[in-house]
């Protein structure tokens, strides 16, 4: 049996189906002429009939299929020099504030298809009405406007505004700063996950435009604090604290939020909102519920206490440290995936050399610290000999293959013209090799050597029983003191004093 349709009656579409006209210079003016005109007449009859809608139907149908024939502007990006020539492009910024709804998401429809980024992959020069717009205040005009959109009757024109924001961050990276300093559309995202009770998907994409603006951003970090972000956060996150979410977008939503919380830590005047907003306290909620986003919480514990002596008194005091060494030793859980399993061992141990680093040695949450490793036989202690001996053969590994990845490309470096260039590729290239180390699992490694050596330095029976245990794996110390020690001198002028403290522990050893 044949389906579909034979080729004579496809032919015959093709022969009936109107021509459309080739886009030029002279069809682009008179498409933006009349766009203007049309514009025109709507303000015209709105200010003359501003209680009559019927008067002013006709007109704005006759704008909105105005907008719809620019479309076909998306097609000739070569033109995009001439659109802004002609001011059109402040145009349509202006029908962005027009009363009518539906001639707003029409523009927004519109400015979406012509900021595709493919387009300026194709033609450079296209880029000239993306830098054309912002300076004529396209941010503003889309979070201003953002404001009067109807929830959920208006998501769909939400969600066009934040591909805008998408598409020109593709485009030119460093124009999201000014979106967050220059607007309050971190106070909107915000607002909006606050307030809304039900999972909607444009709650998924508020996430992710949230990640986008706080993504290795200070200043935006900063902002997301000041305009009550910390507790949006918190708030919204809470209602999976003892559930998990029925559907993979809201579980992504959800991940994403904790990205965000992540994200705002990087920032240290957040670490005071954070615990002020007591979110260390729903971190271990989270923890103790051991539902699906148990390592979330993990991870903001890690980031919260970096470089956060306030925050690390306050999670002692908050009775952490059991549910921090439990992680830590995989306790209370069920089989992890090995993925899983190094996420935990990461953020369990930097969190720890976080407390070790900064809790007050002459109060007595340090002793509690230190009795961790004491207590059930020195059980942590072995716990790090056998996290060191896990992930020193992981790093091992990974380094037996980047040699020979090293090899193959210093045969790169003879077709460098000069020694410069040369040894620029090669900085390049040890740069992301360190990256793919600490990936493979250096990182964690750093973070046990750091543990072990704030272990045997603070406490003489345990330096005494790791020193056993040492011998008994047969560990060569000098392998774990120089882990230390070249950590310490990857560490930047900003870290001196972690530097300082790296030195010592690996000293102690």
């Amino acid at each position: 049996m044949q389906f579909g349709l034979s080729a004579e009656a496809i032919m015959d579409l093709i022969d009936k189906a109107p021509e459309v006209e080739a886009l030029d210079k002279p069809s682009l003016t008179r498409i933006a002429l009349t766009l203007e005109k049309k514009i025109n007449q709507s303000a015209v009859v709105r200010t003359k009939y501003p209680d009559q809608p019927a008067k002013y139907v006709e007109v704005e149908g006759e704008l909105g299929e105005e907008l719809k024939r620019l479309h076909v502007l998306a097609t000739a990006p070569q033109l995009y020099a001439e659109f802004v020539k002609l001011n059109s492009h402040v145009s349509l910024l202006t029908l962005l504030t027009h009363e009518n709804t539906e001639i707003l998401s029409d523009t927004v429809d519109l400015l979406q298809e012509l900021t595709e980024p493919d387009t300026f992959t194709e033609c450079p020069e296209a880029m000239c009405l993306v830098e054309a717009l912002i300076k004529s205040k396209l941010w503003e005009q889309l979070v201003q406007n953002m404001q009067r959109l109807t929830p959920d009757k208006d998501d769909s024109t939400l969600s066009n505004m934040f591909s805008i924001i998408e598409n020109v961050q593709e485009s030119i990276p460093d124009a999201v700063s000014q979106l967050g300093t220059g607007t309050d559309i971190l106070g909107f995202i915000f607002k909006k996950i606050a307030s809304t009770k039900t999972f909607a998907p444009i709650l998924l994409y508020c996430s992710e435009i949230l990640a986008i603006l706080l993504h290795g951003n200070t200043e935006n970090q900063r902002r997301a604090g000041e305009v009550e972000g910390i507790d949006a956060l918190l708030l919204a996150v809470s209602a999976y604290k003892k559930k998990d979410p029925p559907t993979a977008e809201e579980q992504e939503y959800v991940e994403n939020l904790y990205d965000c919380l992540c994200a705002m830590l990087r920032c240290a005047s957040n670490h005071t909102l954070f615990d002020q907003s007591e979110g260390l306290n729903l971190m271990l909620i989270v923890i103790k519920s051991k539902k699906m986003f148990r390592r979330c919480a993990l991870r903001v514990i890690d980031y919260q206490l970096q470089d956060s002596p306030a925050s690390c008194a306050a999670f002692v005091e908050a009775l952490g440290l059991k549910s921090l060494f439990a992680a830590f030793m995989h306790k209370g859980v069920k089989k992890l995936s090995k993925a899983a399993e190094r996420e935990d061992d990461e953020h369990t141990a930097w969190a720890i050399v976080s407390l070790f680093r900064h809790v007050d040695r002459k109060h007595t949450n340090f002793a509690r610290l230190l009795n961790k490793f004491v207590e059930s036989s020195y059980e942590k202690v072995d716990r790090l000999v056998e996290l060191y001996g896990t992930y020193r053969e992981l790093v091992a590994a990974h380094d037996a293959k980047a040699a020979a990845e090293r090899r193959e490309f210093e045969e790169t470096l003879k077709q460098c013209t000069t020694d410069a260039d040369a040894n620029e590729v090669l900085a390049e290239f040890d740069d992301r090799a360190y990256l793919d180390r600490l990936e493979a699992g250096l990182y964690v490694l750093q973070g046990v050597c750091l543990l072990m050596g704030f272990v045997s330095k603070e406490d003489e029976k345990l330096h005494a029983h790791l020193l056993q245990l040492l011998q008994v794996h047969s560990v060569d110390k000098e392998a774990i003191k120089k882990v230390l020690t070249d950590y310490a001198a990857m560490l930047d002028d900003t870290a001196q004093s972690l530097e300082k403290q790296t030195k010592e522990l690996a000293a102690s050893l």
